[in-house]
């Protein structure tokens, strides 16, 4: 996460301040509401003139007309910023990958974390994208307590202060309450966390699943190959396929996923909301007692209300970065993916050869397979000369023509093309 919102640093040193900006003042917004409404009701309650209600409801429209407006510039410059983080993001992933070399590209490992990170981003904007939208929200719920603990301020006092009702109006009940929400908060935070590790697990059954889906989608998407499903009625054997290992077992593991994050929002709702039920019975005992009035209370019962919201995103955001952790790592190892040989000097060194081509004691194998594709291969072909290469399927015609080329590069041996080593 920390590199993530480095590198974000780098692209651009204005985006995080900004992005704090905008988390402050879409924190600040209810609160704004709450004092204005807080106050216009205690003016009513008291009897004060129209003019004097009038005034105060047009400094309070005023007050919120500007901090609305500001967080609507600043959550527009969010949504620009994001598409611009994205495009710098396919930018890095691109600028990796013509890096590497066509043994690279095929190699299992490869193909892999290429899959997964298409995967992971389908339907959304990246990585960077994704972060962006993490941090506002852990950032904003921060600001939304922080705001919410200040606007409580002058009921601290009360907290110790016991009124004449049985067990509600003790001096303790309150502490007691507080205690129940801090703890009740932590037990959620440690919930989630375990709900999306166990997603985690489920995500990367998903995404082997998935893959049989896109390469088939790739499939449908090239005319000759899906004249040549028609030609050879191949539909019933893709379907079964596709049924088998990606309808039957590949959507399981997303189903036990949605179930899972929809039970852990599900218990936080009911939980946090069973507190704030506490909270408001609390606050109406202390008033019936004539700790405080009609204005305090509505302060105070719309603040703990936007401290329990706050709670409520944090702890989903704390949850949540245990999905987003595996997604930076997948970005950051397809961005570090370095070639398996690196091109030198010694690459393109002149051979001491009169031949065309000339192959000593040349081998390949592919990444990830033990076995030799070929094996101690010897071949001088003189400049004019014409020869044919012949052989059955999987004899290595392919293999060798690509090493000519530079595609690949040998496992042992040495090839020299024109008197130098061949390499893209």
């Amino acid at each position: 996460t920390r590199q993530v919102l480095k590198d974000i640093h780098k692209i651009d040193k204005k985006i995080l301040p900004i992005l704090f900006a905008n988390c402050l003042l879409k924190a600040l917004e209810p609160f704004v509401l709450i004092f204005v409404s807080s106050k216009l009701v205690d003016s009513l309650i008291k009897g004060k003139s129209a003019k004097e209600i009038f005034t105060l409801a047009l400094i309070g429209a005023a007050a919120y007309a500007i901090v609305y407006l500001l967080s609507s510039m600043s959550e527009n410059y969010k949504m620009e910023i994001t598409d611009y983080l994205n495009c710098k993001e396919k930018n890095l992933l691109i600028r990796g990958i013509f890096d590497l070399t066509f043994e690279d590209f095929t190699s299992k490992d490869y193909q892999k974390k290429i899959s997964r990170h298409r995967q992971e981003t389908e339907g959304m904007g990246g990585v960077y994208y994704e972060m962006v939208y993490q941090f506002c929200d852990f950032t904003s719920s921060i600001f939304t307590i922080i705001i919410g603990l200040i606007s409580l301020g002058t009921f601290y006092p009360s907290l110790f202060k016991a009124v004449d009702i049985p067990v509600l109006g003790s001096a303790y009940f309150p502490l007691i309450v507080v205690a129940i929400f801090v703890l009740l908060a932590l037990a959620l935070v440690k919930i989630r966390k375990n709900v999306e590790e166990k997603n985690e697990i489920d995500r990367s059954l998903y995404a082997d699943k998935y893959k049989i889906y896109d390469f088939y989608m790739r499939i449908f998407s090239d005319y000759d190959r899906l004249k040549q499903i028609k030609i050879y009625d191949e539909k019933d054997f893709i379907k079964g396929q596709l049924q088998e290992n990606f309808v039957d077992q590949g959507l399981k593991h997303d189903k036990k996923i949605n179930i899972r994050t929809g039970l852990s929002r599900g218990l936080n709702d009911l939980v946090l909301t069973g507190v704030d039920i506490l909270f408001l019975l609390v606050l109406a005992v202390k008033a019936i007692g004539g700790l405080f009035g009609i204005e305090a209370l509505l302060i105070y019962k719309g603040a703990f209300a936007e401290i329990v919201g706050g709670v409520k995103v944090l702890i989903e955001t704390i949850g949540y970065q245990k999905a987003i952790d595996p997604k930076i790592d997948i970005l950051y190892d397809v961005i570090n993916l370095k070639a398996t040989k690196e091109k030198t000097f010694a690459d393109h060194q002149e051979n001491s050869t009169d031949y065309l081509i000339d192959a000593k004691n040349l081998s390949l194998s592919y990444p990830d397979s033990k076995d030799l594709q070929l094996k101690n291969l010897n071949l001088q072909v003189e400049k004019g000369e014409k020869i044919a290469i012949v052989g059955a399927n999987g004899s290595g015609k392919t293999t060798f023509i690509n090493l000519l080329t530079g595609l690949y590069q040998p496992t042992a041996g040495d090839l020299y093309v024109n008197g130098s080593r061949p390499n893209l």
